[in-house]
């Protein structure tokens, strides 16, 4: 990685040091990745800490080291995902320069990028001895002190300083005759050796033992506990490998220099993702593990009542127990799948807000080619915003996570359902009329060039009348009509479809217009530009309609009651459910990466708003939306 001249201390995690920046194309999907994933680290441990804090019936000496994992990850959320994209971003990107700092800001910036991640792995090696004491040692670990436990995690954070500290003197002083991460890779190896002792010694004790380990309710959860920290402890030791693969892999000079730099750097922000992963999905886990956890959940989010976990006295008859079961197995399906879909939503939210905000910020992006880009970005600002909110509501109240009362609220259920459906299907439109905009501007150039405003004005009223005309018509038919669900069809799928053949209609007469019209269609700059702009949304269509298609063939099948016929499980009907729904809402995600990667002008944009650098030249042929 390129470091500033400036820093004698900042020694690379390659040895493909190279002044040729790695271009914005492949830099900024990276960072924008980064900042989605540390903002959904730092949601969800934040919501972890808060119901460990909260209910007292979870603190409990043996929940200590898992609150502060919960912390530390936080802290990895808050300070080293910022860190990762300054860094990088200056570092192998050049998209920011950084300025000239004292060595001891240098240092403490490096023992801050690293230190987090170290002091999570000792907490995981902490958890593997404490589980191995829990079961070599029942009755003594039960009157452990809680005062060992405070040194204990005080002691998580000295050794890791220590450790920096020490790596980064030993560069300093001793002219890179000792490998820089040598002192790193030995401290995670071994940490991660005593992880899977501990955890083969915990096995082979529970297996071999001629006495049971645990009894009662106490023991129950203690063998739980030992499970579910297993799982975060193996999620972890999967997540960290390919770092210390990496550090031996690309100490070899002669290996690191053969690559080129893009391909390094991909591969090196792919190991940084897949380490940073860790902290995100410890409170998955914990969500999927814990039934406590999961109700706290379900009692301060959803403000359900907490009833299961204290039953009453009585006999629990045999109905009631598999009712039971069935929910708990219900919340277990669901929970992941609110988490998963939440965070899409926040995901769709933040890009498009961004996307926005440079079309509106920059005023060459302001131009009648770029009017219908601007509002699939507000469509899917509020797909993201409104409907996929809606959806996740819906979900929560049919696996019993919400319980509220709707049977005098026809109006409010049937303005949500109308919610869910105008947002996506007007995102859906806006995409046919990009395909008709991008036909006419192949079939007639020139006629394009002279369209007015105001027609554009039309267009966009159109694309939000119809969606509402269409539900309108489906509820009439409903409330009104009393018509059953197959009756509906041609509302849906007439309408869906009808904008599926259009897409494919027009990009397909686009084809054929460019490859066999003996004249070419664009000439010059502007030329090269309406080109690329056309084969950029035709990507962005594409991603659209592989997106809608698995949820509008799923809702075929599920109208015609295919389903039931191909004997799918009811909670198989509920994972194929919720994939269509995360796919049908992940059109309104990867347009705003499409635009990021295949138009400069965005780039620059984003370049010159968020991260205050100057305007860059670009070249001729990549001009996609300048001097129309």
């Amino acid at each position: 990685m390129a470091t500033n001249s400036s820093n004698d201390i900042t020694y690379s995690e390659t040895s493909n040091v190279d002044a040729i920046p790695v271009p914005a194309c492949h830099c900024i999907p990276w960072l924008v990745v980064f900042g989605i994933l540390s903002l959904a680290i730092v949601s969800l441990n934040l919501i972890t800490i808060i119901i460990f804090v909260k209910l007292p019936r979870l603190q409990r000496r043996s929940i200590y080291f898992i609150i502060h994992l919960a912390t530390v990850d936080l802290l990895v959320g808050v300070v080293v995902g910022p860190l990762l994209i300054l860094n990088n971003g200056n570092g192998f990107c050049h998209l920011w320069k950084l300025r000239s700092n004292p060595n001891w800001l240098l240092k403490l910036r490096i023992i801050a990028s690293h230190a987090f991640y170290q002091v999570s792995l000792l907490n995981l090696a902490v958890i593997a001895l404490e589980r191995l004491h829990a079961a070599a040692r029942p009755l003594k670990h039960r009157f452990i002190k809680k005062r060992v436990y405070g040194v204990i995690i005080a002691l998580t954070w000295l050794l890791p300083l220590a450790v920096n500290v020490l790596e980064i003197e030993l560069v300093t002083f001793s002219d890179n005759s000792v490998p820089p991460f040598l002192i790193r890779c030995l401290y995670t190896l071994i940490l991660l050796s005593l992880m899977c002792v501990c955890y083969i010694s915990i096995y082979i004790k529970v297996r071999c033992s001629r006495h049971p380990q645990h009894h009662g309710a106490v023991g129950l959860r203690e063998t739980k506990l030992t499970s579910t920290l297993f799982l975060v402890t193996l999620g972890s030791l999967l997540t960290y490998l390919p770092k210390v693969v990496f550090w031996g892999v690309f100490n070899f000079p002669e290996l690191s220099n053969s690559l080129p730099k893009q391909i390094t750097f991909n591969i090196y922000m792919a190991v940084l993702t897949i380490v940073t992963f860790n902290s995100l999905i410890n409170p998955i886990i914990y969500a999927i593990r814990m039934l406590e956890f999961r109700a706290a959940i379900n009692q301060m989010i959803f403000r359900k009542s907490t009833n299961r976990l204290n039953p009453p006295s009585t006999t629990l008859t045999y109905e009631n127990a598999s009712q039971k079961v069935e929910m708990i197995n219900s919340e277990l399906h669901c929970n992941p799948w609110i988490v998963v879909l939440s965070a899409e939503s926040l995901a769709i939210v933040v890009l498009n807000i961004i996307t926005i905000i440079v079309f509106v910020k920059q005023r060459q992006l302001q131009r009648k080619s770029t009017y219908l880009i601007i509002h699939l970005a507000i469509v899917d600002l509020l797909a993201g915003g409104i409907s996929e909110p809606l959806c996740v509501e819906t979900i929560g109240s049919s696996c019993s996570l919400k319980e509220y009362d709707t049977t005098n609220n026809t109006w409010l259920v049937t303005m949500k359902r109308a919610l869910k459906f105008i947002f996506p299907c007007s995102s859906l439109l806006n995409l046919a009329v990009i395909s008709l905009e991008r036909a006419h501007a192949t079939f007639f150039p020139f006629r394009h060039r002279f369209i007015s405003p105001w027609v554009y004005g039309v267009v966009t009223s159109l694309i939000w009348f119809t969606p509402v005309v269409v539900e309108g018509g489906r509820i009439f038919f409903k409330l009104y009509l009393n018509r059953n669900l197959p009756d509906l069809i041609i509302y849906y799928f007439s309408f869906v479809f009808s904008l599926l053949f259009a897409i494919c209609v027009s990009y397909f007469a686009i084809f054929l217009k460019v490859r066999c019209s003996r004249h070419p269609q664009h000439h010059g700059a502007a030329g090269l530009r309406e080109r690329k702009l056309t084969s950029t949304l035709f990507l962005v269509t594409l991603g659209s309609w592989v997106t809608f298609l698995p949820s509008t063939i799923w809702s075929s099948f599920d109208i015609f009651k295919y389903p039931s016929s191909i004997n799918l499980s009811p909670q198989g009907t509920f994972q194929v459910e919720m994939i269509a729904l995360m796919l049908f809402f992940a059109n309104s995600l990867l347009n705003p990466l499409i635009y990021a990667i295949r138009m400069p002008e965005l780039r620059s944009g984003i370049l010159r708003i968020i991260f205050r650098r100057p305007p860059q030249r670009l070249n001729q042929v990549d001009l996609s939306l300048q001097n129309i």
